[in-house]
Protein backbone atom coordinates (compact mmCIF):
# COMPACT_ATOMS: atom_id res chain seq x y z
CA UNK A 1 0.00 0.00 0.00
CA UNK A 2 1.22 3.35 -0.84
CA UNK A 3 1.20 6.65 1.18
CA UNK A 4 -0.23 9.82 -0.38
CA UNK A 5 1.74 12.24 1.39
CA UNK A 6 0.13 15.20 -0.90
CA UNK A 7 -3.59 13.90 0.33
CA UNK A 8 -2.65 13.76 3.88
CA UNK A 9 -1.03 17.17 3.44
CA UNK A 10 -4.46 18.83 1.69
CA UNK A 11 -6.25 16.69 4.73
CA UNK A 12 -4.32 18.47 7.13
CA UNK A 13 -4.93 22.10 5.98
CA UNK A 14 -8.05 21.16 5.54
CA UNK A 15 -8.50 20.31 9.51
CA UNK A 16 -6.51 23.46 10.19
CA UNK A 17 -8.40 26.33 8.38
CA UNK A 18 -11.73 24.38 10.15
CA UNK A 19 -10.50 24.69 12.98
CA UNK A 20 -9.49 28.67 12.71
CA UNK A 21 -13.00 29.00 11.83
CA UNK A 22 -14.62 26.61 14.11
CA UNK A 23 -12.98 28.85 16.90
CA UNK A 24 -13.45 32.40 14.93
CA UNK A 25 -17.23 32.09 15.19
CA UNK A 26 -17.00 30.39 18.93
CA UNK A 27 -14.90 33.42 19.95
CA UNK A 28 -17.87 35.81 17.88
CA UNK A 29 -20.94 33.89 19.68
CA UNK A 30 -19.29 34.09 23.18
CA UNK A 31 -18.89 37.85 22.37
CA UNK A 32 -22.10 38.88 21.09
CA UNK A 33 -23.85 36.64 24.18
CA UNK A 34 -21.28 38.32 26.48
CA UNK A 35 -22.48 41.74 25.46
CA UNK A 36 -26.68 40.55 25.11
CA UNK A 37 -26.37 39.47 28.51
CA UNK A 38 -24.14 42.46 29.84
CA UNK A 39 -26.66 45.29 28.10
CA UNK A 40 -29.90 43.46 29.53
CA UNK A 41 -28.67 43.44 32.91
CA UNK A 42 -27.56 47.07 33.32
CA UNK A 43 -30.86 48.09 31.39
CA UNK A 44 -32.48 45.88 34.78
CA UNK A 45 -30.11 47.79 36.83
CA UNK A 46 -31.19 50.97 35.82
CA UNK A 47 -34.52 50.68 35.87
CA UNK A 48 -34.55 49.78 39.41
CA UNK A 49 -32.32 52.10 40.45
CA UNK A 50 -34.93 54.55 38.83
CA UNK A 51 -37.65 52.53 41.28
CA UNK A 52 -36.08 52.52 44.40
CA UNK A 53 -35.42 55.76 43.65
CA UNK A 54 -38.81 57.26 43.12
CA UNK A 55 -39.86 55.32 45.97
CA UNK A 56 -37.01 57.37 47.82
CA UNK A 57 -38.59 60.36 46.89
CA UNK A 58 -42.13 59.81 47.64
CA UNK A 59 -41.19 58.45 51.28
CA UNK A 60 -39.33 62.19 51.26
CA UNK A 61 -42.50 64.07 50.08
CA UNK A 62 -45.07 62.43 51.79
CA UNK A 63 -43.64 61.86 55.00
CA UNK A 64 -45.15 58.54 55.04
CA UNK A 65 -42.64 55.54 56.38
CA UNK A 66 -44.03 52.88 53.90
CA UNK A 67 -44.77 53.24 50.30
CA UNK A 68 -45.94 50.91 47.60
CA UNK A 69 -44.40 51.66 44.01
CA UNK A 70 -47.76 50.39 42.54
CA UNK A 71 -49.91 52.73 44.68
CA UNK A 72 -52.72 51.09 46.70
CA UNK A 73 -55.04 49.83 43.85
CA UNK A 74 -52.84 46.84 42.22
CA UNK A 75 -54.87 45.13 39.29
CA UNK A 76 -53.82 41.32 38.34
CA UNK A 77 -55.35 38.80 36.74
CA UNK A 78 -56.21 35.54 38.01
CA UNK A 79 -52.86 33.26 38.60
CA UNK A 80 -50.75 36.05 36.87
CA UNK A 81 -46.92 37.05 38.95
CA UNK A 82 -47.14 41.17 39.61
CA UNK A 83 -43.77 42.48 40.47
CA UNK A 84 -43.80 46.00 42.60
CA UNK A 85 -41.49 47.06 45.57
CA UNK A 86 -41.91 48.05 48.56
CA UNK A 87 -40.32 50.88 50.46
CA UNK A 88 -39.86 51.01 54.09
CA UNK A 89 -37.82 54.67 55.96
CA UNK A 90 -36.50 54.18 59.28
CA UNK A 91 -36.46 57.46 61.25
CA UNK A 92 -35.97 56.36 64.62
CA UNK A 93 -33.12 58.17 66.06
CA UNK A 94 -32.42 56.14 69.46
CA UNK A 95 -30.81 52.86 67.94
CA UNK A 96 -28.13 52.58 65.08
CA UNK A 97 -30.31 49.97 63.25
CA UNK A 98 -33.99 48.23 63.37
CA UNK A 99 -35.33 44.94 62.54
CA UNK A 100 -38.69 44.88 60.23
CA UNK A 101 -41.05 41.89 59.87
CA UNK A 102 -43.81 42.35 56.76
CA UNK A 103 -47.69 40.36 57.13
CA UNK A 104 -49.94 40.51 54.44
CA UNK A 105 -53.38 40.38 55.50
CA UNK A 106 -56.69 40.07 53.28
CA UNK A 107 -59.37 42.04 55.35
CA UNK A 108 -62.31 40.85 53.18
CA UNK A 109 -63.61 40.65 49.27
CA UNK A 110 -65.95 43.12 48.30
CA UNK A 111 -68.55 40.03 47.54
CA UNK A 112 -70.15 39.96 51.14
CA UNK A 113 -70.54 36.35 50.77
CA UNK A 114 -67.24 35.07 50.26
CA UNK A 115 -64.29 34.67 51.82
CA UNK A 116 -60.42 36.05 51.00
CA UNK A 117 -59.22 32.36 50.22
CA UNK A 118 -61.19 29.15 49.42
CA UNK A 119 -63.19 27.16 52.29
CA UNK A 120 -61.92 30.11 54.53
CA UNK A 121 -64.02 31.67 57.38
CA UNK A 122 -66.52 34.76 56.05
CA UNK A 123 -65.50 37.76 56.76
CA UNK A 124 -62.62 37.14 58.79
CA UNK A 125 -59.23 38.38 58.20
CA UNK A 126 -56.18 36.41 56.23
CA UNK A 127 -52.48 36.49 56.55
CA UNK A 128 -51.82 35.60 52.47
CA UNK A 129 -47.81 36.59 53.15
CA UNK A 130 -44.79 37.68 54.85
CA UNK A 131 -44.22 36.54 58.13
CA UNK A 132 -46.52 33.98 59.73
CA UNK A 133 -48.07 32.69 56.54
CA UNK A 134 -50.17 29.84 56.37
CA UNK A 135 -50.41 27.61 53.37
CA UNK A 136 -52.42 30.49 51.17
CA UNK A 137 -49.40 32.61 49.72
CA UNK A 138 -50.30 35.33 47.48
CA UNK A 139 -46.41 36.58 48.27
CA UNK A 140 -44.23 33.88 47.00
CA UNK A 141 -41.66 36.65 47.03
CA UNK A 142 -41.47 39.15 50.00
CA UNK A 143 -38.89 38.99 52.47
CA UNK A 144 -40.43 38.49 56.13
CA UNK A 145 -37.61 39.96 57.92
CA UNK A 146 -34.97 42.61 57.09
CA UNK A 147 -32.97 45.91 58.59
CA UNK A 148 -32.82 49.33 58.21
CA UNK A 149 -30.58 51.98 59.31
CA UNK A 150 -31.39 54.61 60.98
CA UNK A 151 -32.13 57.62 58.68
CA UNK A 152 -32.39 55.00 55.54
CA UNK A 153 -34.72 53.84 53.12
CA UNK A 154 -34.80 50.30 52.52
CA UNK A 155 -36.27 49.22 49.07
CA UNK A 156 -37.95 45.52 48.74
CA UNK A 157 -38.51 43.33 45.74
CA UNK A 158 -42.19 41.90 45.67
CA UNK A 159 -43.92 39.30 43.62
CA UNK A 160 -47.40 38.73 43.95
CA UNK A 161 -49.52 35.73 42.68
CA UNK A 162 -53.28 35.47 44.04
CA UNK A 163 -55.08 32.03 42.69
CA UNK A 164 -58.53 32.49 43.63
CA UNK A 165 -62.23 33.85 42.47
CA UNK A 166 -61.91 37.33 40.58
CA UNK A 167 -63.01 40.03 43.04
CA UNK A 168 -61.75 43.13 44.92
CA UNK A 169 -59.55 42.31 47.84
CA UNK A 170 -59.27 44.39 50.82
CA UNK A 171 -55.59 44.25 52.01
CA UNK A 172 -53.66 45.43 54.98
CA UNK A 173 -49.75 45.34 55.02
CA UNK A 174 -48.72 45.03 58.41
CA UNK A 175 -45.09 45.90 59.33
CA UNK A 176 -43.69 45.42 62.89
CA UNK A 177 -40.51 47.08 64.38
CA UNK A 178 -38.29 45.79 66.69
CA UNK A 179 -36.13 47.11 69.78
CA UNK A 180 -32.73 46.09 67.43
CA UNK A 181 -31.28 44.01 65.14
CA UNK A 182 -32.94 40.84 63.44
CA UNK A 183 -29.76 38.97 65.63
CA UNK A 184 -31.03 40.37 69.24
CA UNK A 185 -34.25 42.60 68.68
CA UNK A 186 -37.87 41.56 70.61
CA UNK A 187 -41.14 42.41 68.58
CA UNK A 188 -45.11 43.08 69.89
CA UNK A 189 -46.46 41.21 67.40
CA UNK A 190 -49.99 42.30 68.80
CA UNK A 191 -49.44 45.61 67.47
CA UNK A 192 -48.21 46.86 63.95
CA UNK A 193 -45.63 49.62 64.04
CA UNK A 194 -47.38 50.82 60.76
CA UNK A 195 -50.20 49.56 58.60
CA UNK A 196 -50.83 50.27 55.28
CA UNK A 197 -54.28 49.45 53.06
CA UNK A 198 -54.50 48.26 49.65
CA UNK A 199 -57.02 46.88 47.12
CA UNK A 200 -56.02 43.92 44.96
CA UNK A 201 -57.99 43.90 41.69
CA UNK A 202 -58.27 40.13 40.84
CA UNK A 203 -59.61 39.30 36.99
Amino acid sequence: MRWNKKGALELSITAIVVLIIAITVLGLAIFFIKNLFKGGTEIFTGELAKIKDQLRRNIEETGEPVVFSKGTEIEAKRGEKVDFYIGVRNSDQRLPIRCYRVSMKCIKPFRPDASCIEGGPIGEPVIVGGYNVGTENWFPKLLQEFEVKRNDIEVMPVTMQVIGAPDTYLMQAEIFQAEGDCATGTFDMENPWQSKRFHIVLN
